[in-house]
């Protein structure tokens, strides 16, 4: 099991702070395509359907995103979100796997990327913890390597 510490941020103490920060669950991941490598700090999202990165990174990666599996999604907003997946490398941990991943076509997201069921919570326990110990523990998946 890899436990990654939140980054945290101090906010005003008030009831829906009441510790006076909050954590956020983000992980450091490489995304990899052919022989391009890139590190993002991802987001960690059990409400993401799939796992998302912003266009820039398909960019740097040399995908040509509408050159992918286009799938209709809905943001969170319940706006319509036009993604493409494209099979790539994800490497958690230095634990690497195929899976598909999604871009849009513009800089859409408002974080780099997102961890969703498809791509990361379909490989892995999650445990999120917050108080004194905020952090993340992953641990992969019995028969999903």
């Amino acid at each position: 099991m890899k436990k990654f510490l939140y980054p945290s941020y101090d906010v005003p103490v008030i009831p829906l702070f009441p510790r006076g920060f909050y954590a956020y669950p983000r992980i450091p991941v490489s995304i990899i395509h052919e022989s391009v490598q890139i590190r993002v700090s991802a987001v960690i999202d059990s409400g993401a359907m799939a796992t998302i990165f912003n266009f820039d990174y398909a960019c740097a990666l040399n995908i040509d995103v509408e050159d992918g599996i286009h799938i209709p999604q809905t943001g969170i907003k319940g706006e319509p979100l036009d993604l493409w997946f494209h099979e790539v490398t994800l490497s958690v941990n230095n634990w690497e796997y195929s899976c598909y991943i999604g871009f849009p076509n513009e800089n859409t997201l408002p974080t780099d990327g997102l961890l969703g069921y498809s791509g990361f919570f379909d490989r892995f326990e999650v445990r999120l913890r917050d108080g004194i110990t905020k952090g993340i523990a992953i641990r992969k998946l019995k028969g999903r390597w």
